[in-house]
């Protein structure tokens, strides 16, 4: 029997595990064949081994079962060498989604830590950015938000841009947004890092079915405008058949909210007067600084954006950007400060039951 191969050298429980995921009985042949700890590790035993599908749900009782073979045959004690070879074949079966055969039985910072000494051992010098996008990717998918790693040099951002799997278009679309973040113009590495961002801004629309991928390449788009701004050109065109709503939302929640220049890059979009919408300025985060520029260089835009904003205390917030920016209005004409107090008096006055008493 197959699980019960006394030349496992103790990984039938592991075997049995993968099977749940799907590899292949003759995977698994060469699994127990590379995990034989009595040989040198064989890196050429892997590669015929065919990938498997880790996108998607995966059942609890899968997850679990691995889990517990991974504590038991690899973690009580640690095997160093054990946990090496461990890597390097999830890494072969799963590619950068491997760490859903990892991440499950340890913490995440353990995890990248085993990926790193594991890439290391069989793959040389590509270690550093093979276990940096196995983080990112890892990341860019967790259901409830992330907390992105921080970015790596440009090689190594660039590197694993490169040996992350297609499909995995939110995670390589992060790695190239730290890799161009770090870049001036006339980077030599610019055109390469260009040319990796027009494959993912092509596969965020064909070949993915991650549901953030859309939003990622737009950000992509407006941080490759930094260093090249006909780029801007081309976040214009991709945003124009969108929601606008949620794609500014989206766009300047990820320029905000990612460990780039955001001040940076918005100085360079917000050039283009297509994209500084009344949607985009609502969409903006709190800093009045930025609210005063757009406010001084946008007047008209930025009017029409207050009288378009439905909570009246972000209103008030605009209003008071506006005013401060010293930008010239016709307040008799927008009666801006008359609509946003009444609308402000309205939300206090519907807290409390006896509206009437709010003056």
């Amino acid at each position: 029997m197959l699980y019960a191969n006394e030349n496992s050298k103790g990984t039938g429980g592991l075997s049995a595990a993968l099977a749940l995921f799907g590899v292949s009985g003759e995977d698994l042949a060469a699994f127990e064949a590379f995990m034989d700890t009595d040989r040198d590790m064989d890196m050429s035993l892997l590669k015929d081994v065919k990938r498997i599908d880790l996108r998607g749900g995966i059942e609890y009782k899968k997850t679990d079962a691995l889990s517990k073979a991974i504590k038991k045959e690899l973690l009580s004690p640690v095997n160093a060498d054990k946990m090496n070879r461990y890597v390097n074949f999830i890494y072969a079966v799963g590619g950068t989604m491997c760490w859903r055969l990892l991440n499950d039985a340890v913490n995440d910072d353990m995890a990248h830590t085993y990926f790193y000494r594991g890439f290391k051992a069989g793959h040389g010098d590509d270690c550093k950015a093979l276990a940096f996008a196995i983080k990112v990717v890892y990341a860019s998918l967790q259901r409830y938000g992330f907390d992105m790693p921080k970015k790596e040099d440009i090689d190594t951002c660039l590197r694993a841009a490169e040996l992350t799997d297609r499909e995995n278009v939110t995670g390589r679309a992060l790695m190239l947004i730290f890799a161009i973040d770090q870049m001036q113009k006339g980077d030599e590495r610019a055109e390469k890092a260009l040319s990796l961002a027009n494959k993912v801004i092509y596969d965020a629309k064909t070949c993915t079915k991650e549901s953030r991928a859309l939003d990622h390449s737009l950000a992509l788009m407006a941080v490759c405008a930094c260093i090249d701004e006909r780029w801007i050109d081309t976040l214009v065109g991709a945003m124009k058949p969108l929601d606008s709503v949620y794609t500014n939302r989206a766009l300047i929640g990820l320029i905000s909210g990612l460990r780039i220049d955001s001040k940076r890059v918005y100085e360079v979009i917000e050039k283009e007067p297509a994209i500084v919408t009344p949607e985009y300025i609502l969409n903006i985060p709190g800093k009045l600084w930025h609210k005063q520029k757009l406010a001084k260089e946008y007047t008209e835009v930025y009017v029409r954006a207050i009288k378009k904003c439905d909570e009246p205390l972000h209103a008030k917030e605009l209003e008071t950007a506006l005013i401060e920016s010293g930008a010239e209005y016709d307040k008799k004409a927008f009666d801006i400060q008359g609509k946003t107090r009444r609308r402000v008096m309205e939300e206090i006055s519907a807290q409390y039951d006896h509206g009437s008493i709010i003056r």
